[in-house]
């Protein structure tokens, strides 16, 4: 597990993310407003996902990641969007994407607005692992 704070050109503030090597498509899990990257603890710790890379981070003015210098532009989905595609530019094409709470539209945006491939998406923080079980992630 590695836990790095990667600067997003042009944003002007630095995202913090926790990552994990591993062998299959990267799991990306996103918190939701007013939580921060270590709400996935126990997924990261999980023996059902040990094969899965693993990519969190803290959504700008969260956690250890940086306000924003330009809340206006910054605080939007769009702007959280960015941040996020940003931070992730050097992942492969294709994610899974696990979001709570009110991220669900990020993912969307983070879709639309990089070269990311979300293949599969989940927003109802209870069904996690029943959706890592019955579906396979593959």
């Amino acid at each position: 597990k590695t836990s790095m704070s990667v600067a997003t050109k042009g944003s002007g503030h630095k995202i913090a993310l926790t990552a994990r090597d591993g062998n299959r498509i990267p799991i990306v899990f996103l918190h939701g407003n007013g939580f921060g990257k270590e709400v996935f603890a126990n997924q990261f710790n999980s023996e059902i996902l040990r094969d899965h890379a693993m990519i969190t981070l803290d959504l700008p003015g969260h956690g250890q990641s940086d306000d924003a210098s330009d809340p206006k532009n910054t605080y939007t989905y769009q702007g959280m969007a960015r941040a996020i595609s940003k931070a992730l530019q050097s992942q492969p094409d294709a994610i899974h994407m696990i979001f709570l709470g009110n991220t669900d539209f990020l993912a969307l945006d983070v879709a639309g607005q990089s070269r990311l491939k979300i293949r599969h998406s989940q927003f109802r923080a209870g069904a996690v692992f029943r959706i890592i079980a019955s579906h396979g992630f593959h």
